[in-house]
């Protein structure tokens, strides 16, 4: 059974992991490619969770955000 506030503990260890792949990054990344790094580094989320908090560190101004297309937006993630 889970804890209240464990969430919270897993999102800023995530918000960590996610920062340093982005900033150790030379280029911006799509959300597969930190989703691949962050398998890499053993921590597994699925492409929604990846993406929500990667709209949060956005919103927090942590981080670059750039999209392409009209029908089908791609987004790539890059240092700030």
């Amino acid at each position: 059974m889970k804890k209240k506030g464990d969430r919270c503990k897993k999102f800023e260890n995530l918000e960590k992991d996610l920062l340093s792949i982005i900033d150790n990054s030379e280029q911006k990344k799509t959300i597969n490619e930190i989703r691949r790094d962050l398998e890499n580094k053993g921590v597994k989320t699925s492409w929604n969770t990846t993406r929500d908090y990667l709209e949060s560190l956005y919103k927090k101004k942590k981080i670059n955000k750039i999209s392409y297309g009209d029908n089908i937006r791609f987004s790539f993630w890059g240092k700030k």
